[in-house]
């Protein structure tokens, strides 16, 4: 059950990471067209995308709510895309200090 739990938490700090990675580029190619709030819808889009590519069934739901948990599970890992971002941003403020 642990390694259960374990594996889950790897992979939804990975999808993260990924996911901030991923809308940044977006931000990057799109800067015209993609303001602050659109970032934030993205982020969103990008982390269900990401979940439903990985199967990432997060409350072992079946049948029609097994989409509810993958859904849940982008929403989540969307959030922990804007964390990501932030830790990134305070290393890069910490690195310019130095």
């Amino acid at each position: 059950m642990t390694d259960f739990i374990l594996e889950k938490a790897q992979l939804l700090i990975l999808l993260a990471f990924l996911t901030e990675s991923l809308t940044e580029i977006i931000k990057g190619l799109f800067s015209k067209w993609v303001k602050d709030q659109m970032t934030y819808s993205i982020s969103i889009l990008i982390g269900i995308i990401l979940c439903y590519a990985f199967e990432l069934n997060l409350f072992g739901l079946q049948h029609m709510w097994k989409h509810v948990s993958i859904i849940s599970a982008g929403l989540i890992v969307s959030r922990g895309a804007n964390y990501v971002h932030s830790f990134v941003k305070i290393v890069g403020m910490l690195q310019k200090g130095r």
